[in-house]
């Protein structure tokens, strides 16, 4: 696959992710940028503090910045692969502040990315416009964006759940819980015949005994110990 169809394919990924919120992409998107864009950030985002990357954005527009993000992150990839999953894990962390309502934290991410990417003035009083303003989520699961399979593992690995609320956290519990339950359940009710086996004329006894086994001659006949086998 071509770099650029791989950018466009990454692109059309934070889109949908953003698009199944109910907040508009923007805000979402500059909140993600307040984190983004800091200079203890990887490069070529981060840098010294009085001039860090991200001071040499000088777009317009939301889809400009976002293209300047994963662009430079891919850019940035065979020398330090660490720029894509910082970067998702900052898209990632948005989404889990988005879904867990946590409006006052959104809205100073959003502010600090849209002062950062030169899209308001820096200093002096800014109002959030009102279609970038707060909207409440229903979560219907966990909504995550993976650049590369190396973070992946590392999700799966720390069971790191970006965009998945405590509510969804407690329900997969309850479900493991249940689950073990229901095994334990089967485990116990099922016939346990072993006592039986291979002793075809003999008497089963009572539940904790040894059953015999006939030597096949009257004299010198031995009881065998055969032991139940336990369900667990």
């Amino acid at each position: 696959m071509e770099p650029a169809e791989i950018i466009q394919d990454t692109l059309a990924s934070i889109y949908t992710l953003f698009q199944s919120s109910t907040a508009h992409p923007e805000r979402l998107l500059y909140a993600a940028v307040g984190l983004i864009f800091v200079p203890t950030a990887p490069p070529p985002h981060g840098g010294p503090r009085l001039k860090p990357g991200y001071t040499n954005y000088c777009g317009q527009t939301p889809k400009d910045l976002l293209e300047y993000i994963v662009t430079g992150s891919y850019e940035m990839y065979c020398k330090d692969r660490k720029v894509l999953d910082f970067v998702a894990t900052c898209i990632n962390k948005v989404m889990a502040l988005q879904y867990r309502g946590m409006k006052d934290a959104m809205d100073e991410r959003l502010l600090q990315g849209l002062r950062k990417a030169g899209h308001i003035e820096w200093h002096g009083a800014a109002v959030i416009p009102e279609y970038m303003a707060h909207s409440k989520d229903i979560p219907a699961g966990p909504n995550v964006v993976e650049f590369t399979p190396q973070r992946k593992q590392i999700l799966e690995g720390q069971n790191e759940t970006w965009g998945e609320t405590p509510g969804t956290l407690f329900q997969r519990k309850r479900n493991r819980q249940r689950t073990l339950a229901q095994q334990q359940e089967e485990s116990v009710s099922s016939p346990s015949g072993s006592s039986n086996n291979g002793g075809s004329g003999s008497g089963s006894g009572s539940s904790g005994s040894s059953s015999s086994v006939n030597s096949g001659s009257r004299e010198g006949s031995r009881r065998v110990p055969t032991h139940r086998k336990l369900h667990r």
